[in-house]
């Protein structure tokens, strides 16, 4: 503890070191306050219906999701499958997904993401060694602000085909689509591994267990846009069938089929986001990800700085080394609670950058330029920070105050 000299006044270490104090807390708060903001473990589930006509409303944060799982029992292994959705997204520039197929094993097994003004149709594919492959089918130039789209995706012997407002416009023999990338939960308006969330009207949805003929989809689609709701199937053919007509409630019926209802949570949440992803499973190319690195970063840099300052001052032992610990643990604390975030990403990306940025501030304060500078203020900091008080046997080997 530092003590007055007479006359009240303090010395200039005391008043340096709690200076260095009150600045080191600041930055810590603002660090806390950016890592962590928006701090709502439970946001609001922005979903609603649409008033005086069939359909949900999806807000910035909304979802929905099936209260079980889908089942493909009885069905051939590798048996086709046809999807359809009637929606009307909310802009025309933005990258989410507004529906995906999900299972613990395989998470992203299958889903339909908005990119853009593109519609990203996509599955993923384990082998036996656990390796994931992402097959792709890419639809141009779909979406358009107040208009709504009829989308089938239908997989048969001849391939996957994919039809906007009941036309053929891509097919593809390699994607693979079968009833079994169907089988696991539904999941509305976000990613089931991240937040990515899409905004906009869904007003019809349905999967069979057959692939729709172009005469059946184009048939199909006159009868959802004129209807509301599809003609001309089977019952014992049609796995769920959603027609949003409820127009109250937080349950969407399935009016068809053996697949569980729809339930609209209160709250907001993203069901299997990761805790401390692998840095090789964060990264995506482009500029962004760069960008990314460089804040986390220097984000940190002013708290190895102002630590590594404070901690030298204070004739704290392994200074340099202490700081660095510090950084990590206080990097770490926001990952562990980020995962509990929807809104943000959890990631051992950014405790290798945050730690890495405490490190470079801690060199910082121990640059000549920054000791000379420090020494006009009567400061001349510590040689080697590592080597304990009691050890010192010079005074150029200690913080003085002139």
């Amino acid at each position: 503890m530092f003590k007055g000299i007479p006359g009240g006044k303090y010395t200039r270490k005391y008043i340096v070191s709690r200076a260095l104090g009150a600045s080191c807390f600041c930055v810590l708060f603002g660090i806390l306050v950016a890592g962590l903001k928006p701090f709502n473990p439970f946001p609001k589930n922005e979903v609603s219906w649409q008033t005086g006509t069939n359909g949900l409303h999806f807000g910035d944060n909304g979802t929905i999701f099936t209260t079980g799982r889908f089942q493909t029992v009885g069905l051939r292994a590798g048996a086709t499958c046809t999807i359809e959705i009637w929606l009307e997204a909310a802009h025309d520039n933005d990258e989410n997904t507004f529906v995906a197929f999900y299972s613990p094993e395989n998470p992203l097994r299958f889903r339909l993401q908005q990119y853009i003004d593109n519609i990203l149709v996509r599955r993923d594919i384990r082998d036996s060694r656990g390796h994931t492959r992402t097959a792709e089918i890419e639809i141009d130039h779909v979406f358009k602000l107040h208009k709504r789209v009829f989308i089938t995706i239908a997989s048969g012997a001849d391939g996957t085909s994919a039809y906007v407002d009941g036309t053929l416009v891509a097919r593809s023999q390699t994607f693979g689509l079968t009833s079994e990338d169907t089988s696991g939960q539904i999941i509305i308006g976000t990613s089931p591994t991240e937040y990515a969330t899409w905004a906009g009207q869904l007003l019809g949805l349905a999967v069979y267990n057959f692939d729709l003929s172009e005469a059946e989809v184009r048939q199909h689609y006159d009868s959802w846009t004129k209807h509301g709701q599809p003609e001309g199937y089977e019952n014992e053919a049609i796995v769920a069938l959603y027609e949003f007509d409820e127009q109250g409630g937080n349950v969407v019926h399935n009016r068809a089929g053996s697949a569980p209802d729809l339930q609209i949570p209160k709250y907001f949440d993203v069901v299997h986001k990761p805790l401390l992803a692998l840095p090789w499973k964060e990264y995506y190319p482009g500029w962004c990800y760069v960008e990314d690195l460089a804040v986390n970063i220097v984000g940190f840099v002013p708290l190895g700085f102002l630590f590594g300052l404070y901690f030298s001052i204070r004739n704290s032992r392994r200074a340099a080394l202490k700081t660095i610990v510090f950084g990590g643990v206080v990097s770490l604390f926001i990952e562990i609670s980020q995962a509990y975030i929807p809104s943000r990403t959890s990631g051992i990306t950014d405790l290798i950058t945050n730690t890495s940025g405490t490190a470079l501030g801690v060199l910082l304060c121990q640059m000549r330029l920054v000791r000379r500078i420090l020494s006009r203020f009567g400061i001349t900091l510590d040689q080697n920070p590592s080597v304990p008080a009691g050890k010192r046997t010079s005074p150029e080997s200690d913080i003085r105050f002139g």
